[in-house]
């Protein structure tokens, strides 16, 4: 293998979690889960986004040392996770993020509740490239850093 090449990253090998993960105030609630801060992808598979933002999300998660953190993923269209969707796609419901598409990062402190959705910010590395995933990730519960939009 030529040693310049960049390794590649299996996505599928990012934890894959589903609607059932979550409580009706969309909390996590599956015990492994809490007491880490959780990073969720929520893609689709065959969007042209999700596909070229995978491989960078993989490469964060898997190369993530920070035992704290879990990166996590959620397919949006897995029948499994359609009603769950709906709720968040609507903005009238009571959930506390609201989503306009995908792919969509999203982050949960400790105890399961929504932190924030990252978005692009001034002041950090190249969004939705390894580093600005990890630098977002690294932010989760620093009260100087907030990604809410």
């Amino acid at each position: 293998m030529n040693a310049s090449r960049k390794r590649e990253y299996n996505f599928e090998d990012v934890r894959l979690i589903t609607a059932k993960d979550f409580n009706s105030k969309y909390n996590l609630v599956t015990p492994d889960l809490k007491g880490k801060k959780v990073i969720v992808l929520f893609y689709r598979l065959g969007c042209h986004f999700c596909e070229d933002f995978k491989p960078n999300y993989a490469e964060a998660a898997l190369t993530n040392k920070d035992e704290s953190i879990l990166y996590t993923r959620l397919d949006t269209a897995d029948s499994e996770n359609s009603a769950f969707m709906d709720k968040i796609y609507d903005e009238k419901s009571n959930a506390p993020m609201h989503m306009r598409g995908v792919p969509t990062v999203i982050s949960f402190n400790t105890d399961g509740k929504f932190y924030s959705i990252y978005g692009q910010g001034d002041n950090e590395p190249e969004y939705r490239s390894v580093a600005g995933v990890k630098f977002y990730a690294n932010g989760i519960g620093k009260s100087s850093v907030t990604f809410m939009r």
